[in-house]
């Protein structure tokens, strides 16, 4: 990969997960392809995209076009490359399946059947706070000590985090287990570093499976934030309050995380209003 794209990317204050996971995109294009830059046709780029319609999803189809065309797109506004062979590559349609949040039984169940401390901790303060997976990761030992707890999140947004008695007490039980470390995150590897993303939503899918969750290979980091906002929502919690919780700008960002079950709807078509 090019050494001023990754400049560029720092430069607009992309996130080290956002770098991360752009990196990966563009490296697995360029590797396929393996050609240099400046040789690489909008043929080659179809090849490419060919290759992964039928093995993803048609959502990460589109995000790693999306990669791939913001990296040619620099490379060109930079004169490393005279053209840019992406402009006309197009994304292909994605084609929504409906994500169905964890009922409350079910992370119930994933708690209980979390087989370290840490998973415990980890999945308790996932799905009663909806904190973002980053936000969790770069959790400090000197933030989880002050209630509430004060995060930076996406877009600097500054907000507050209380945590109930349980999800409390079951981190602090995983504290008295942290090892030493130089890092001051609350959650650590077994190495003693900052825990990655990926390995969380691993233990996620495991744990989901040992709980006898039927989806449980599509349970991410991700889906933990969409339950929680969810039976938030069924508990009646207002969605002004559920849009602060998850640190949303935007109300309607909001409103795309809050599912209605079937059950609850036909509560409410089916209650006696008049």
């Amino acid at each position: 990969m090019n050494n001023k794209y990754m400049i560029y990317m720092k430069a607009e204050k992309r996130s080290q997960n956002t770098i991360r996971a752009y990196v990966t995109d563009i490296d697995a294009c360029l590797n396929f392809i393996d050609k240099p830059e400046n040789e690489i046709a909008y043929s080659d780029l179809v090849e490419w995209k060919a290759s992964m319609v039928d093995s993803l999803s048609s959502a990460t189809v589109a995000r790693k076009i999306a990669s791939v065309k913001n990296y040619f797109k620099q490379l060109k506004k930079m004169d490393e490359i005279k053209t840019d062979p992406s402009a006309e590559l197009e994304s292909n349609k994605i084609h929504n399946k409906e994500k169905v949040p964890l009922a409350p039984s079910e992370v119930r169940a994933m708690i209980d059947c979390a087989d370290k401390l840490r998973s415990k901790a980890i999945i308790t303060m996932l799905a009663s706070t909806g904190m973002r997976i980053s936000e969790l990761i770069n959790l400090t030992i000197e933030q989880y000590n002050k209630t509430p707890i004060a995060i930076i999140g996406k877009g600097n947004k500054k907000r507050n985090v209380y945590l109930s008695i349980e999800t409390r007490n079951v981190v602090n039980q995983y504290l008295e287990t942290r090892p030493d470390s130089q890092y001051d995150n609350v959650f650590l590897s077994n190495g003693a570093h900052p825990m990655q993303a990926n390995n969380i939503s691993i233990m996620l899918k495991n744990t989901a499976h040992k709980a006898g969750i039927e989806n449980w290979n599509e349970i991410s980091n991700h889906w933990l934030r969409t339950s929680a906002a969810t039976m938030q929502s069924e508990a009646g919690q207002p969605i002004e309050v559920i849009q602060e919780m998850l640190g949303h700008s935007s109300i309607t960002t909001t409103r795309r995380y809050v599912k209605v079950s079937h059950k609850h709807l036909e509560n409410a078509m089916t209650a006696q209003l008049f």
